[in-house]
């Protein structure tokens, strides 16, 4: 499960719920959230997704390394919406209480961290890597379904060319010289 410091689990048994998830997918392929209260553009938000261990094993993270703090939770969850094996239990409540949004939460040492100069850098840079790298999701999305299937998906066939810096003289891994 993926979840920060400013999170208290309120609902007595939520790991119960989480565990009910193999009951319903026992082959551990699936993502679910429970519900920490908050919304963004009257949407239900999902920062704090936990997974199948098969889901980890399959992908080899739960935190896509790609991103530095932000847009984790949404590549988890849209990957398993689109599987239709995301689970949301909305009576069972983990409170955020997240720095800058919920009043009377003191600012702290992450929050500047992560806004440097109280500015959202790192948000913007996550949220353009999402946008640019949402190949990287949708082949998680198919290694995952090979996985349902009962079958593992070759890595070495696969040459994904990824970007080593992004600039205007992009290098690749895996790219002919």
């Amino acid at each position: 499960m993926m979840v920060g410091d400013d999170a208290v689990f309120e609902t007595f048994g939520w790991d119960d719920a989480l565990r009910s998830c193999y009951k319903k997918y026992p082959d551990g392929i699936w993502a679910a959230s429970l519900w920490d209260g908050m919304k963004k553009e009257g949407k239900t938000t999902h920062p704090h997704p936990a997974v199948g261990r098969e889901w980890y094993e399959a992908v080899g993270y739960v935190a896509n390394p790609i991103f530095t703090h932000f847009c984790t939770d949404p590549w988890i969850t849209e990957t398993a919406k689109e599987l239709g094996r995301f689970l949301y239990f909305p009576s069972v409540r983990v409170n955020h209480y997240r720095a800058g949004l919920v009043a009377d939460v003191e600012l702290d040492d992450t929050f500047y961290r992560i806004r440097p100069d109280g500015q959202p850098v790192i948000s913007a840079k996550d949220r353009t890597v999402s946008k640019m790298f949402q190949r990287y999701r949708h082949l998680d999305r198919e290694i995952l379904r090979s996985h349902m299937a009962g079958e593992k998906m070759n890595f070495d066939a696969i040459d994904l060319k990824v970007p080593m810096r992004v600039n205007e003289n992009i290098e690749y891994v895996g790219a002919e010289q």
